[in-house]
Protein backbone atom coordinates (compact mmCIF):
# COMPACT_ATOMS: atom_id res chain seq x y z
CA UNK A 1 0.00 0.00 0.00
CA UNK A 2 1.20 3.62 -1.12
CA UNK A 3 2.08 5.79 2.12
CA UNK A 4 -0.09 8.83 0.32
CA UNK A 5 -2.80 6.29 0.71
CA UNK A 6 -2.40 5.37 4.30
CA UNK A 7 -2.50 8.97 5.53
CA UNK A 8 -6.17 9.43 3.31
CA UNK A 9 -7.35 6.81 4.83
CA UNK A 10 -6.32 7.73 8.61
CA UNK A 11 -7.58 11.03 8.46
CA UNK A 12 -11.16 9.37 8.54
CA UNK A 13 -9.92 6.88 11.03
CA UNK A 14 -8.03 9.78 13.61
CA UNK A 15 -10.80 12.72 13.44
CA UNK A 16 -13.14 13.16 16.32
CA UNK A 17 -13.75 16.71 17.07
CA UNK A 18 -14.87 18.65 20.18
CA UNK A 19 -17.09 21.42 19.91
CA UNK A 20 -14.92 23.57 17.48
CA UNK A 21 -16.57 24.10 13.33
CA UNK A 22 -12.92 25.65 12.11
CA UNK A 23 -11.79 23.60 9.36
CA UNK A 24 -8.23 24.40 11.55
CA UNK A 25 -9.22 22.49 14.07
CA UNK A 26 -10.72 19.81 11.63
CA UNK A 27 -7.57 19.58 10.23
CA UNK A 28 -5.28 19.69 13.34
CA UNK A 29 -7.59 16.42 14.83
CA UNK A 30 -5.77 14.53 12.45
CA UNK A 31 -2.17 13.37 13.54
CA UNK A 32 -0.91 13.97 10.16
CA UNK A 33 -1.71 17.03 9.17
CA UNK A 34 -0.58 18.87 12.50
CA UNK A 35 1.01 22.10 10.95
CA UNK A 36 0.99 24.26 14.17
CA UNK A 37 2.81 24.65 17.61
CA UNK A 38 0.55 23.56 20.66
CA UNK A 39 0.76 27.29 22.32
CA UNK A 40 -0.66 28.66 19.06
CA UNK A 41 -3.71 25.61 18.92
CA UNK A 42 -5.00 26.93 22.12
CA UNK A 43 -4.60 30.80 21.16
CA UNK A 44 -6.72 30.19 18.62
CA UNK A 45 -9.50 28.14 20.20
CA UNK A 46 -9.40 30.80 23.45
CA UNK A 47 -10.18 33.73 21.02
CA UNK A 48 -12.52 31.34 17.97
CA UNK A 49 -16.05 32.78 17.77
CA UNK A 50 -17.39 29.19 17.38
CA UNK A 51 -16.20 27.83 21.20
CA UNK A 52 -18.41 30.80 22.70
CA UNK A 53 -21.15 29.13 20.64
CA UNK A 54 -20.83 25.80 21.06
CA UNK A 55 -20.61 26.94 24.83
CA UNK A 56 -24.03 28.50 24.53
CA UNK A 57 -25.14 25.46 23.30
CA UNK A 58 -24.21 23.31 25.74
CA UNK A 59 -25.93 25.46 28.18
CA UNK A 60 -28.91 26.00 26.29
CA UNK A 61 -29.30 21.96 25.66
CA UNK A 62 -26.81 20.12 28.44
CA UNK A 63 -28.35 16.65 26.98
CA UNK A 64 -27.50 17.16 23.71
CA UNK A 65 -23.85 18.74 24.97
CA UNK A 66 -23.41 15.56 27.20
CA UNK A 67 -24.11 12.89 24.51
CA UNK A 68 -21.48 14.66 22.26
CA UNK A 69 -19.23 14.50 24.48
CA UNK A 70 -19.69 10.44 25.99
CA UNK A 71 -19.88 10.05 22.52
CA UNK A 72 -16.00 11.90 22.05
CA UNK A 73 -15.02 9.48 24.92
CA UNK A 74 -16.52 6.26 23.79
CA UNK A 75 -14.88 6.80 20.00
CA UNK A 76 -11.37 7.59 21.69
CA UNK A 77 -11.86 4.34 23.51
CA UNK A 78 -12.52 2.48 20.30
CA UNK A 79 -15.89 1.76 21.19
CA UNK A 80 -17.40 2.83 17.69
CA UNK A 81 -20.86 1.05 18.13
CA UNK A 82 -21.38 3.20 21.94
CA UNK A 83 -19.99 6.52 19.97
CA UNK A 84 -22.38 6.17 17.10
CA UNK A 85 -25.16 5.69 19.54
CA UNK A 86 -24.04 8.63 21.81
CA UNK A 87 -23.61 10.94 19.06
CA UNK A 88 -27.24 10.48 17.31
CA UNK A 89 -28.75 10.62 20.80
CA UNK A 90 -27.08 14.03 20.80
CA UNK A 91 -28.63 14.58 17.18
CA UNK A 92 -31.74 13.47 18.09
CA UNK A 93 -31.77 15.83 21.25
CA UNK A 94 -31.09 19.05 18.86
CA UNK A 95 -27.14 19.77 18.36
CA UNK A 96 -26.83 20.85 14.92
CA UNK A 97 -23.26 21.35 13.97
CA UNK A 98 -20.68 20.12 11.62
CA UNK A 99 -18.38 18.24 14.31
CA UNK A 100 -21.49 16.12 15.14
CA UNK A 101 -21.92 15.05 11.65
CA UNK A 102 -18.38 14.25 11.13
CA UNK A 103 -18.01 12.37 13.71
CA UNK A 104 -21.20 9.91 12.93
CA UNK A 105 -19.51 9.74 9.67
CA UNK A 106 -16.30 8.85 10.81
CA UNK A 107 -18.05 5.88 13.17
CA UNK A 108 -20.00 5.01 10.45
CA UNK A 109 -17.20 4.28 8.13
CA UNK A 110 -15.29 2.64 11.09
CA UNK A 111 -18.56 0.17 11.25
CA UNK A 112 -18.87 -0.57 7.66
CA UNK A 113 -21.82 1.53 7.70
CA UNK A 114 -20.70 3.18 4.34
CA UNK A 115 -24.52 4.59 2.93
CA UNK A 116 -24.48 6.09 6.57
CA UNK A 117 -21.12 7.32 6.40
CA UNK A 118 -22.37 8.57 2.97
CA UNK A 119 -25.12 10.86 4.27
CA UNK A 120 -23.70 12.70 7.06
CA UNK A 121 -20.70 13.39 5.44
CA UNK A 122 -22.70 15.35 3.16
CA UNK A 123 -24.66 16.74 6.00
CA UNK A 124 -21.57 17.78 7.06
CA UNK A 125 -20.45 19.32 3.94
CA UNK A 126 -23.37 21.86 3.77
CA UNK A 127 -21.09 23.77 6.35
CA UNK A 128 -18.67 26.02 4.29
CA UNK A 129 -15.68 25.37 6.67
CA UNK A 130 -15.86 21.96 6.82
CA UNK A 131 -16.88 21.15 3.13
CA UNK A 132 -13.37 20.50 1.88
CA UNK A 133 -12.29 17.81 4.47
CA UNK A 134 -15.94 15.97 4.12
CA UNK A 135 -15.40 16.33 0.17
CA UNK A 136 -12.23 14.15 1.20
CA UNK A 137 -13.83 11.66 3.20
CA UNK A 138 -16.74 10.94 0.61
CA UNK A 139 -13.92 10.05 -1.53
CA UNK A 140 -12.59 7.56 0.93
CA UNK A 141 -15.96 5.87 1.40
CA UNK A 142 -16.54 5.57 -2.69
CA UNK A 143 -12.99 4.42 -3.03
CA UNK A 144 -13.46 1.89 -0.12
CA UNK A 145 -16.93 0.74 -2.04
CA UNK A 146 -15.22 0.80 -5.64
CA UNK A 147 -17.04 3.46 -6.47
CA UNK A 148 -14.20 5.03 -8.04
CA UNK A 149 -15.66 7.40 -10.65
CA UNK A 150 -17.49 8.78 -7.68
CA UNK A 151 -14.07 9.02 -5.53
CA UNK A 152 -12.39 10.98 -8.58
CA UNK A 153 -15.45 13.62 -8.13
CA UNK A 154 -15.38 13.98 -4.86
CA UNK A 155 -12.17 14.66 -4.62
CA UNK A 156 -12.17 17.43 -7.28
CA UNK A 157 -14.74 18.76 -5.06
CA UNK A 158 -12.65 19.17 -1.77
CA UNK A 159 -9.96 20.94 -4.00
CA UNK A 160 -12.41 23.13 -5.34
CA UNK A 161 -13.61 23.86 -1.33
CA UNK A 162 -10.31 24.07 -0.09
CA UNK A 163 -9.19 27.60 1.64
CA UNK A 164 -5.93 29.23 1.59
CA UNK A 165 -4.97 27.52 5.26
CA UNK A 166 -6.15 23.71 4.14
CA UNK A 167 -2.60 23.35 2.35
CA UNK A 168 -1.83 19.86 3.77
CA UNK A 169 -5.80 18.55 2.68
CA UNK A 170 -4.89 19.83 -0.56
CA UNK A 171 -2.08 17.89 -0.89
CA UNK A 172 -3.25 14.86 0.36
CA UNK A 173 -6.16 15.56 -1.90
CA UNK A 174 -4.32 15.47 -5.51
CA UNK A 175 -1.92 12.53 -4.30
CA UNK A 176 -4.84 10.76 -3.68
CA UNK A 177 -6.44 11.93 -7.34
CA UNK A 178 -3.47 11.05 -9.03
CA UNK A 179 -2.90 7.58 -7.87
CA UNK A 180 -6.28 7.04 -8.88
CA UNK A 181 -6.59 8.44 -12.35
CA UNK A 182 -2.98 6.55 -12.91
CA UNK A 183 -4.75 2.87 -12.04
CA UNK A 184 -7.96 3.53 -13.42
CA UNK A 185 -7.97 5.58 -16.73
CA UNK A 186 -10.07 3.51 -18.85
CA UNK A 187 -11.62 6.24 -20.55
CA UNK A 188 -8.72 6.35 -23.14
CA UNK A 189 -6.72 3.18 -23.15
CA UNK A 190 -6.99 -0.52 -23.80
CA UNK A 191 -6.80 -3.30 -21.88
CA UNK A 192 -4.83 -6.22 -23.41
CA UNK A 193 -3.02 -9.34 -22.17
CA UNK A 194 -1.04 -12.11 -23.86
CA UNK A 195 0.25 -14.97 -22.96
CA UNK A 196 2.65 -17.74 -24.51
CA UNK A 197 2.85 -20.77 -22.80
CA UNK A 198 4.14 -24.68 -22.96
CA UNK A 199 2.79 -27.64 -21.20
CA UNK A 200 2.46 -31.47 -20.50
CA UNK A 201 -0.81 -33.32 -20.46
CA UNK A 202 -0.59 -36.87 -19.12
CA UNK A 203 -4.36 -37.81 -20.77
CA UNK A 204 -5.21 -35.59 -23.59
CA UNK A 205 -8.87 -34.59 -23.85
CA UNK A 206 -11.31 -32.84 -25.74
CA UNK A 207 -12.43 -30.99 -23.02
CA UNK A 208 -13.07 -27.52 -23.99
CA UNK A 209 -16.73 -28.26 -24.41
CA UNK A 210 -18.28 -29.21 -21.70
CA UNK A 211 -20.49 -31.23 -24.32
CA UNK A 212 -18.30 -33.39 -25.60
CA UNK A 213 -15.47 -35.08 -23.67
CA UNK A 214 -13.70 -37.55 -25.92
CA UNK A 215 -10.51 -39.01 -23.79
CA UNK A 216 -7.25 -40.14 -25.47
CA UNK A 217 -5.35 -42.10 -22.59
CA UNK A 218 -2.46 -40.87 -24.42
CA UNK A 219 0.10 -38.30 -23.19
CA UNK A 220 1.34 -35.32 -25.51
CA UNK A 221 3.45 -31.78 -24.45
CA UNK A 222 1.29 -28.74 -26.03
CA UNK A 223 1.32 -24.96 -26.47
CA UNK A 224 -0.61 -22.84 -25.60
CA UNK A 225 -1.61 -18.98 -26.64
CA UNK A 226 -4.40 -17.18 -24.95
CA UNK A 227 -5.26 -13.40 -25.55
CA UNK A 228 -7.74 -11.02 -23.57
CA UNK A 229 -8.64 -7.13 -24.69
CA UNK A 230 -11.20 -4.59 -22.97
CA UNK A 231 -11.91 -1.32 -23.91
CA UNK A 232 -14.70 1.24 -22.81
CA UNK A 233 -16.82 2.91 -25.87
CA UNK A 234 -17.89 6.47 -26.20
CA UNK A 235 -15.70 7.91 -23.09
CA UNK A 236 -17.49 5.27 -20.68
CA UNK A 237 -15.60 4.96 -17.36
CA UNK A 238 -14.84 2.22 -15.46
CA UNK A 239 -17.56 1.82 -13.75
CA UNK A 240 -20.28 2.93 -16.54
CA UNK A 241 -21.22 3.20 -19.47
CA UNK A 242 -20.44 0.61 -22.97
CA UNK A 243 -17.37 -1.26 -23.21
CA UNK A 244 -15.83 -4.10 -25.82
CA UNK A 245 -14.53 -7.39 -24.60
CA UNK A 246 -13.11 -10.28 -26.49
CA UNK A 247 -10.51 -13.19 -25.91
CA UNK A 248 -8.61 -16.01 -27.94
CA UNK A 249 -7.45 -18.83 -26.24
CA UNK A 250 -5.67 -22.00 -28.92
CA UNK A 251 -3.60 -25.07 -27.92
CA UNK A 252 -1.68 -26.84 -30.29
CA UNK A 253 -0.53 -30.66 -29.61
CA UNK A 254 2.84 -32.03 -30.80
CA UNK A 255 1.62 -35.34 -31.47
CA UNK A 256 -2.31 -36.00 -31.17
CA UNK A 257 -3.09 -33.01 -33.77
CA UNK A 258 -6.95 -34.11 -34.08
CA UNK A 259 -7.14 -33.28 -30.62
CA UNK A 260 -5.80 -29.31 -31.50
CA UNK A 261 -8.90 -27.01 -29.79
CA UNK A 262 -9.11 -22.79 -30.25
CA UNK A 263 -11.98 -20.23 -29.03
CA UNK A 264 -12.81 -16.66 -29.81
CA UNK A 265 -15.66 -15.19 -27.83
CA UNK A 266 -16.14 -11.67 -28.62
CA UNK A 267 -18.82 -9.15 -26.22
CA UNK A 268 -20.30 -6.01 -26.38
CA UNK A 269 -21.42 -5.24 -22.56
CA UNK A 270 -22.71 -2.04 -20.59
CA UNK A 271 -22.10 -1.23 -16.70
CA UNK A 272 -24.66 0.97 -14.81
CA UNK A 273 -24.76 1.68 -11.25
CA UNK A 274 -28.26 1.44 -9.19
CA UNK A 275 -29.52 0.97 -6.12
CA UNK A 276 -26.12 -0.03 -4.38
CA UNK A 277 -25.30 -2.96 -7.47
CA UNK A 278 -23.13 -2.72 -10.17
CA UNK A 279 -25.47 -3.63 -13.09
CA UNK A 280 -24.26 -5.23 -16.69
CA UNK A 281 -24.99 -6.52 -19.42
CA UNK A 282 -23.61 -8.27 -22.54
CA UNK A 283 -24.54 -9.89 -25.96
CA UNK A 284 -22.00 -11.62 -27.87
CA UNK A 285 -20.36 -14.80 -29.78
CA UNK A 286 -18.33 -17.25 -29.08
CA UNK A 287 -17.16 -19.91 -31.85
CA UNK A 288 -14.81 -23.40 -30.91
CA UNK A 289 -12.70 -25.45 -33.31
CA UNK A 290 -11.21 -28.15 -32.71
CA UNK A 291 -9.26 -30.66 -34.97
CA UNK A 292 -8.64 -27.27 -37.72
CA UNK A 293 -12.13 -26.95 -38.93
CA UNK A 294 -15.57 -25.55 -36.88
CA UNK A 295 -17.20 -27.35 -34.16
CA UNK A 296 -19.83 -25.10 -32.84
CA UNK A 297 -20.80 -20.86 -33.38
CA UNK A 298 -23.16 -19.47 -29.89
CA UNK A 299 -24.99 -16.40 -30.10
CA UNK A 300 -24.83 -15.14 -26.01
CA UNK A 301 -26.04 -12.75 -23.47
CA UNK A 302 -25.64 -12.37 -20.13
CA UNK A 303 -26.88 -10.02 -16.96
CA UNK A 304 -25.21 -9.62 -13.98
CA UNK A 305 -25.46 -7.39 -10.65
CA UNK A 306 -22.83 -7.14 -8.28
CA UNK A 307 -22.99 -5.75 -4.77
CA UNK A 308 -20.05 -4.64 -2.23
CA UNK A 309 -20.06 -5.69 1.29
CA UNK A 310 -17.76 -3.86 3.59
CA UNK A 311 -15.94 -2.29 0.98
CA UNK A 312 -13.67 -5.20 -0.31
CA UNK A 313 -16.06 -7.86 -0.06
CA UNK A 314 -18.85 -8.57 -2.57
CA UNK A 315 -21.38 -10.67 -4.29
CA UNK A 316 -22.28 -11.11 -7.67
CA UNK A 317 -25.40 -13.02 -9.29
CA UNK A 318 -24.99 -13.91 -12.87
CA UNK A 319 -27.38 -15.36 -15.28
CA UNK A 320 -26.41 -16.72 -19.23
CA UNK A 321 -27.44 -17.94 -21.65
CA UNK A 322 -26.67 -19.41 -25.30
CA UNK A 323 -27.60 -21.34 -28.10
CA UNK A 324 -25.08 -23.95 -29.19
CA UNK A 325 -25.35 -24.33 -33.18
CA UNK A 326 -22.96 -27.09 -33.86
CA UNK A 327 -21.04 -27.09 -37.03
CA UNK A 328 -19.59 -30.53 -36.91
CA UNK A 329 -22.51 -32.79 -38.25
CA UNK A 330 -21.40 -35.75 -36.52
CA UNK A 331 -22.47 -34.29 -32.87
CA UNK A 332 -25.66 -32.11 -34.20
CA UNK A 333 -27.53 -33.73 -31.82
CA UNK A 334 -26.25 -31.62 -29.12
CA UNK A 335 -27.55 -28.63 -31.16
CA UNK A 336 -29.73 -26.59 -28.28
CA UNK A 337 -29.79 -24.06 -25.39
CA UNK A 338 -27.60 -24.17 -22.32
CA UNK A 339 -28.84 -21.86 -19.36
CA UNK A 340 -26.20 -20.97 -16.41
CA UNK A 341 -26.69 -19.08 -13.16
CA UNK A 342 -23.85 -18.50 -10.83
CA UNK A 343 -23.76 -16.79 -7.52
CA UNK A 344 -20.77 -15.85 -6.41
CA UNK A 345 -18.85 -14.20 -3.19
CA UNK A 346 -15.34 -12.45 -2.70
CA UNK A 347 -13.14 -10.81 0.04
CA UNK A 348 -9.99 -9.38 -0.22
CA UNK A 349 -7.33 -8.49 2.48
CA UNK A 350 -4.05 -6.87 1.74
CA UNK A 351 -2.88 -10.00 0.85
CA UNK A 352 -5.59 -12.52 1.14
CA UNK A 353 -7.75 -13.21 -1.54
CA UNK A 354 -11.03 -15.95 -1.00
CA UNK A 355 -13.92 -16.57 -3.49
CA UNK A 356 -16.38 -19.03 -3.66
CA UNK A 357 -19.31 -19.76 -5.98
CA UNK A 358 -21.83 -22.26 -7.13
CA UNK A 359 -23.33 -22.65 -10.11
CA UNK A 360 -26.38 -24.45 -12.06
CA UNK A 361 -26.62 -25.26 -15.37
CA UNK A 362 -29.52 -26.53 -17.68
CA UNK A 363 -29.60 -27.99 -20.94
CA UNK A 364 -32.29 -28.23 -23.95
CA UNK A 365 -30.47 -30.04 -26.71
CA UNK A 366 -32.10 -32.07 -29.82
CA UNK A 367 -30.90 -35.39 -27.82
CA UNK A 368 -32.87 -35.21 -24.19
CA UNK A 369 -30.58 -37.98 -23.19
CA UNK A 370 -26.99 -35.88 -23.80
CA UNK A 371 -29.05 -32.61 -21.77
CA UNK A 372 -27.60 -32.50 -18.48
CA UNK A 373 -28.34 -30.82 -15.61
CA UNK A 374 -24.93 -29.78 -13.76
CA UNK A 375 -24.52 -27.87 -10.09
CA UNK A 376 -21.18 -26.46 -9.68
CA UNK A 377 -19.42 -25.76 -6.12
CA UNK A 378 -16.01 -23.95 -6.52
CA UNK A 379 -12.92 -21.90 -4.10
CA UNK A 380 -10.15 -20.30 -4.90
CA UNK A 381 -8.28 -18.37 -2.32
CA UNK A 382 -4.86 -16.17 -3.45
CA UNK A 383 -2.11 -15.33 -0.81
CA UNK A 384 0.29 -12.73 -2.16
CA UNK A 385 3.70 -12.81 0.44
CA UNK A 386 5.42 -11.01 -1.75
CA UNK A 387 4.50 -8.00 -3.92
CA UNK A 388 5.93 -9.53 -6.90
CA UNK A 389 4.89 -12.87 -6.10
CA UNK A 390 1.35 -14.49 -5.47
CA UNK A 391 -0.23 -18.33 -4.92
CA UNK A 392 -3.53 -19.51 -6.06
CA UNK A 393 -5.10 -22.69 -4.66
CA UNK A 394 -8.54 -23.76 -6.14
CA UNK A 395 -11.03 -26.53 -6.10
CA UNK A 396 -14.45 -27.46 -7.56
CA UNK A 397 -17.03 -30.00 -7.61
CA UNK A 398 -19.39 -30.54 -10.11
CA UNK A 399 -22.24 -33.18 -10.61
CA UNK A 400 -23.87 -33.76 -13.93
CA UNK A 401 -27.19 -35.75 -14.04
CA UNK A 402 -28.39 -37.46 -17.81
CA UNK A 403 -31.63 -38.53 -17.38
CA UNK A 404 -31.36 -41.70 -20.25
CA UNK A 405 -35.27 -42.31 -20.82
CA UNK A 406 -35.66 -45.59 -18.76
CA UNK A 407 -32.28 -46.51 -19.07
CA UNK A 408 -29.79 -46.35 -16.28
CA UNK A 409 -29.31 -42.27 -15.67
CA UNK A 410 -25.83 -41.48 -15.87
CA UNK A 411 -24.21 -39.47 -13.01
CA UNK A 412 -20.72 -37.78 -13.15
CA UNK A 413 -18.86 -36.17 -10.21
CA UNK A 414 -15.63 -34.17 -11.41
CA UNK A 415 -13.07 -33.13 -8.98
CA UNK A 416 -10.61 -30.57 -9.79
CA UNK A 417 -7.66 -28.70 -7.83
CA UNK A 418 -5.09 -26.31 -9.41
CA UNK A 419 -2.13 -24.79 -7.93
CA UNK A 420 -1.38 -21.58 -10.02
CA UNK A 421 2.09 -19.38 -9.25
CA UNK A 422 2.90 -15.92 -10.25
CA UNK A 423 5.65 -13.88 -10.62
CA UNK A 424 6.17 -10.45 -11.66
CA UNK A 425 8.99 -9.56 -13.80
CA UNK A 426 8.65 -6.22 -14.15
CA UNK A 427 5.26 -3.88 -14.27
CA UNK A 428 4.34 -5.85 -17.86
CA UNK A 429 5.73 -8.62 -17.55
CA UNK A 430 4.75 -12.25 -15.83
CA UNK A 431 5.57 -15.70 -15.34
CA UNK A 432 2.91 -18.55 -14.30
CA UNK A 433 3.30 -21.84 -13.46
CA UNK A 434 0.32 -23.84 -13.26
CA UNK A 435 -0.95 -27.63 -12.12
CA UNK A 436 -3.87 -29.03 -12.71
CA UNK A 437 -5.14 -32.35 -11.75
CA UNK A 438 -8.92 -33.84 -12.33
CA UNK A 439 -10.66 -36.80 -11.81
CA UNK A 440 -14.41 -37.82 -13.49
CA UNK A 441 -16.01 -40.36 -11.89
CA UNK A 442 -18.67 -41.70 -13.87
CA UNK A 443 -21.94 -44.70 -13.65
CA UNK A 444 -20.49 -45.38 -16.85
CA UNK A 445 -16.82 -46.58 -17.19
CA UNK A 446 -16.58 -45.32 -20.67
CA UNK A 447 -16.20 -41.76 -18.77
CA UNK A 448 -14.23 -42.36 -15.95
CA UNK A 449 -10.59 -40.65 -16.07
CA UNK A 450 -8.17 -39.11 -14.34
CA UNK A 451 -5.91 -36.22 -16.07
CA UNK A 452 -3.03 -34.28 -14.59
CA UNK A 453 -1.39 -31.33 -16.62
CA UNK A 454 1.06 -28.99 -16.12
CA UNK A 455 2.21 -25.43 -17.61
CA UNK A 456 4.36 -22.75 -17.75
CA UNK A 457 3.41 -19.17 -19.22
CA UNK A 458 4.82 -15.74 -19.47
CA UNK A 459 2.72 -12.90 -19.98
CA UNK A 460 2.47 -9.26 -21.22
CA UNK A 461 -0.04 -6.42 -20.01
CA UNK A 462 -0.27 -3.42 -21.98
Amino acid sequence: MCSASCKYLKIVSQAVFPGETSILHCIAASKQLLPWPPIFLCLVLLLSHHIASAEGVRAENPPASSSFQAGKKAFQSKEYDQALTLFKQAEAAGLDKPALFYNIGVCSYKLGLYEEATKSFLRAATFPKMAALAYYNLAVVAEKQADLDAALSWLQKSLNSAGPRDDKLVLLAQTALSRIRSRNDLSDHWTRYAALGIGYDDNVAMLDSDDLELISAEEDSFADLFAFMRSPLLGSSVSQGPFLQGSLALRDYTDLNNYDTGSLRLEGRYRQKAGGFQLEGAGGYSYLFWDHSGYSQSPLFSLQAKRFIGGTSFYRLRYEARYLDILNSSYDYLRGWQQRATVEYAARTERYRLILGYSLEENDRHDQESSPRRHLLSAALEFQPLASFSITLAASYRDSFYDQSGRDDRNEDRYETSLQLNYSLSKNWELSGRYLRTINISTSPLYDYTRNMTSISLGYSF
